[in-house]
């Protein structure tokens, strides 16, 4: 299908495929840009998906988050921290691309 659409740059997702795990900084920046947000688009859903599972709103500040949690609950814990984690990551791939 990526062949038959018009001015797909076919080559291009090659090459950022064959890229995972390597060096971002020895792609182009059109393709440092894709590569970007295309891993923008993947944390944004970890952190919808890990939100809606803690029942906790992504968009407020982690300040604001139910962080009321029992110390034998590791698992919130962790879920919680792993958030803030995504959160952090997300707003640091939005200033790089802003920078770009």
């Amino acid at each position: 299908m990526a062949r038959g659409a018009k001015r797909y740059a076919y080559n291009h997702l090659l090459a950022m495929t064959s890229m995972r795990g390597s060096d971002v900084e020895r792609l182009s920046p059109p393709q440092r840009r894709a590569y970007l947000e295309r891993q923008l688009r993947a944390v944004g859903l970890q952190i919808h998906l890990l939100g809606n599972e803690l029942g906790v709103d992504p968009e407020v500040e982690p300040s604001g988050w139910s962080w009321s949690v029992g110390p034998n609950d590791k698992g919130r814990w962790s879920a919680l921290l792993q958030l803030e984690y995504l959160v952090a990551a997300r707003d640091a791939l939005r200033e790089t691309l802003d920078a770009i």
